[in-house]
This record gives C-alpha cells, sequence and structure tokens, in this order.
C-alpha cells in the first residue's frame, strides 16, 4: 500500500498539489483590504504553478487503459478544474482593477462547462476512451447540455430509440449491411471489442442521466419560462450528474482496493484490515468467487 501511495502521490504532482493548498490558506488568512497586493501575487503564483501542472500533465502522460493508472488521471482531471475556476478568480480579480466585472451569466456557463467536461473526463478515465474519442463526444453532446434544461424525463422513448440504434451500428447486421448483404464470416477481434466499449459507455451514460434527472428534479425550478431558467435547471442536472460521476468513481476504487487487498496474501495494515473487516460484515467476500471467475476470464485462464 505505501509503495501505491507512493507511486499516486508521484502521478499526481503531489508536491504541486500541496504548494496550491498551502498558498491558497495563506491566501485565506489574510483577508484585510490592506494586504490586496499581497493575496493578488499569491493568486498570480498559483495561476503560473497551475500552467505547470497542465503542462506537466501534458509531458508526464500515462496509459489510460492501465487500470492502476486510473486514481492517478482521475485526480489530475479533478485538480485542473479546480485550478481553471481558480484561474478565472484570478482573471476577475485583475478585471477589477479596470472596472470591469464578469457578466453572471458568463461565469455560469464557464462553470456549466467546466463540470460537463469534468463529466466526461472522469467517464473516459474509467472506460479507458482516448482524449481523441474523448474530444468527439463532448462534442456531439454539447447540444445535448444546451437542451438538459428543457428534457422531461417522459421523452424516454428517444433516448430509449437512440440506444436501439447505437446497438445496430456496433453489431454484426450494421456490418453486413455496409458491405451490401454480405456477411463478414471472421470479424477481428479489435472490432468486438470496440462494439463493447461502445455499447457499454452509452448504457453508462444512459443511467448516469435518467439517475441525474430523478435527483436534480427535487432543486429545480418548476415550470420554467426563460432562457435563464432553462439553463439554471440544466446546470442542476449537469451537477447532478458530476456528483454521480464522483460517487460511482469513489466507490469503485473502494471495492477495487477492498478486493484487491482480499486476494493479497501478505500482512496488511491498520486501514487495509478495517476495510476488510467492514466488507466481510455486509457480505462484499461472497462475491470474490465471481470476481475471480472474471479475472480469470481476462487473463485467458478459464478452459
Amino acid at each position: 500500500m505505501k509503495k501505491f501511495f507512493k507511486e499516486l502521490f508521484k502521478n499526481i504532482f503531489g508536491w504541486h498539489i500541496l504548494s496550491f493548498a498551502g498558498i491558497l490558506f495563506i491566501a485565506y488568512l489574510i483577508q484585510d483590504s490592506s494586504y490586496f497586493i499581497i493575496r493578488y501575487l499569491l493568486l498570480l503564483i498559483i495561476v503560473i504553478l497551475s500552467i505547470s501542472y497542465f503542462a506537466l500533465s501534458n509531458y508526464y502522460k500515462l496509459d489510460r487503459k492501465n487500470d492502476k493508472n486510473k486514481p492517478a488521471l482521475a485526480i489530475r482531471s479533478i485538480v485542473s478544474t479546480f485550478l481553471w475556476i481558480v484561474i478565472l478568480a484570478w482573471i476577475q480579480i485583475l478585471l477589477s482593477s479596470f472596472n470591469i466585472s464578469l457578466d453572471k451569466q458568463i461565469k455560469e456557463i464557464y462553470f456549466l462547462l467546466l463540470a460537463y467536461s469534468l463529466i466526461f473526463s472522469l467517464l473516459a478515465i474509467m472506460i479507458g476512451i482516448k482524449l481523441r474519442t474523448l474530444l468527439v463526444l463532448m462534442i456531439v453532446f454539447l447540444p445535448i447540455l444546451l437542451l438538459l434544461g428543457a428534457f422531461d424525463i417522459k421523452w424516454w422513448a428517444l433516448v430509449t430509440g437512440f440506444i436501439t440504434l447505437w446497438n445496430f451500428i456496433n453489431s454484426e447486421d450494421f456490418l453486413t449491411y455496409l458491405r451490401g448483404g454480405k456477411k463478414l464470416e471472421n470479424i477481428p477481434k479489435e472490432l468486438k471489442y470496440k462494439w463493447s466499449i461502445n455499447k457499454f459507455v452509452i448504457y453508462i451514460f444512459t443511467f448516469l442521466f435518467y439517475f441525474s434527472l430523478i435527483i436534480s428534479s427535487f432543486f429545480e425550478k418548476k415550470s420554467p419560462c426563460s432562457f435563464e431558467e432553462y439553463l439554471s435547471n440544466g446546470a442542476t442536472r449537469v451537477y447532478s450528474m458530476l456528483f454521480l460521476v464522483v460517487s460511482m468513481i469513489i466507490l469503485f476504487s473502494i471495492l477495487f482496493g477492498y478486493y484487491y487487498l482480499l486476494n493479497q496474501k501478505k500482512e496488511e495494515g491498520r486501514v487495509a484490515k478495517f476495510l476488510l473487516n467492514t466488507g466481510k460484515k455486509i457480505g462484499l467476500d461472497k462475491f470474490n468467487s465471481t470476481i475471480q471467475l472474471y479475472v480469470k476470464a481476462k487473463k485467458g485462464e478459464l478452459k
């Protein structure tokens, strides 16, 4: 476990994050308006460190298909989103010195797009797709983001129809259609794998989409009648989806850690023993045999 956390600290550029936290803590303590210049300079240092963090993340890339890299990639994505918020705060302070203020709607759209990009970034990390694919997905689903505020859960048939079409495109039937009715005898394994990923992505997205609609329905404005109100409802739904994505990542991280420790023969520390005891009490150990079957199937050890 120590080796894991040491490697994680290195991959997320932990000293940068600790520097951010330290500077922000100092800036929080200096609330007096007479220290405005010092606070501004501290924020400027964070902006410079942010640019450095973005550069390091881009230079020291991690394999998104490697499960061991996913916690570090998720933390990088969350930290980067937070840093973009800090950069906006610095821009606001800079503009205020020239008596210029950002419009409230611009800031709402900015935060909405940040949450939107974070959702897809975390989903891409969980599934293991490339950044290019992520960018295409974000562009494709951007109109959906703008319509989220007007979407009614009664429109489920539209989503169901899209899933049916998507599954047809990712199937042997569509391949036969493209070949003019000629069936391909030996379908490449890479294509079958791509189909399985595409179907898994759409199932996950649909689950999160509907679940976020249920959660956000408790906080939305009823009967919206203006663009601002639809945008507000859309933002509520996006933040609900972001909450679900982060919750899923935390849950799966804990489950992954539990089953990893459960199948290790080494001595555990206090945290590991606590996790193992808690998992046993709620019955998680009963699913270990099923998970081991999937692990063996993945390695090709099943006959």
